[in-house]
């Protein structure tokens, strides 16, 4: 799979969505971190501008583009932070 070119592009800043309820005010976040082994892709979830509550991590960005569609389909509803 060839990654999607927005996430290949800004996922040094991050990438966020809101999922669920619009009401319930759920962010997902998606951004490049260092890891022990190296780069790291990470998504994780908060409630409002609340710290994260949970977190998943992949080791290549087909991993994390195929869980971020999970959460938000549409990638244009992701957001460059």
């Amino acid at each position: 799979m060839t990654v999607s070119k927005k996430i290949r592009n800004n996922i040094e800043g991050g990438l966020w969505t809101g999922y669920g309820n619009p009401e319930d005010d759920y962010v997902a976040v998606a951004f490049e971190t260092a890891g022990p082994t190296g780069e790291v892709y990470v998504v994780s979830y908060h409630h409002g501008l609340n710290s994260a509550f949970a977190r998943d991590s992949f080791s290549t960005l087909e991993e994390l583009e195929a869980h971020m569609r999970k959460v938000g389909p549409d990638l244009r509803r992701w957001h460059v932070q």
